[in-house]
């Protein structure tokens, strides 16, 4: 069963809505909130940041980590970075459009992939920079790579959630919300959808032996 954590000292958690959870290899649990607030949760203790200025704190929409330990936080605030030291903003002078992350995602070989405005950006290990890998019509849910290290990711549309342009639904640019697996060719990066019945889908699960996608 559940039990409700509290904080040592039972002290309030830094928001009221968790936007995002995120569990670091180090066993610390990292929680996203509104008003660009992300908490770090060790035990029974509690400490917490604020992203971004006073006048763009949005919520934190999404938490990942890297190779090298690094933990990235996106959302309405854009993209953050903390190195166990500082947290960095990571806006358009390092090719991170200034719009909406929705979704960022650490694989095995350290690349880091962001799902942010209507594109997806990805960083090299080393590099100070993300490139633009594909853009892409609507909004986005999450990714999961696969043991082949190919990135899958989800396009749902909930009206709103994007912004203003996506309160009206015949705004979309794509006619389906599917499955969608990035491919890279000679010829550079593309999208293969690879689900034609589903509708909204969001978080993406692989089996425990990695044969199966959720």
């Amino acid at each position: 069963h559940f039990t409700k954590w509290q904080p040592s000292g039972n002290g309030p958690l830094p928001g009221d809505w968790v936007r995002s959870l995120f569990a670091s290899r180090d066993g610390a649990i990292w929680v996203g909130f509104d008003g660009g607030v992300v908490a770090r949760i060790d035990g029974a203790n509690l400490a917490s940041f604020t992203l971004g200025t006073s006048a763009a704190r949005g919520s934190v929409l999404t938490l990942a980590q890297d190779s090298a330990g690094v933990i990235w936080a996106g959302g309405e605030n854009g993209l953050h970075a903390y190195d166990g030291s500082r947290w960095v903003d990571w806006g358009p002078e390092r090719g991170v459009p200034e719009s909406t992350v929705y979704s960022a995602f650490g694989d095995r070989t350290g690349v880091v992939y962001v799902a942010a405005g209507r594109g997806i950006y990805a960083r090299q290990p080393g590099r100070d920079t993300f490139e633009q890998l594909a853009s892409f019509g609507d909004t986005f849910g999450s990714f999961a790579e696969s043991p082949d290290g190919r990135v899958w990711f989800t396009d749902p549309f909930y009206e709103g959630a994007a912004g203003d342009w996506s309160h009206d639904r015949s705004h979309k640019e794509l006619d389906h919300d599917s499955v969608y697996r990035l491919e890279e060719t000679p010829a550079g990066w593309s999208i293969a959808r690879v689900t034609f019945d589903t509708t909204r889908p969001n978080g993406l699960l692989f089996s425990p032996d990695e044969k199966v996608l959720y």
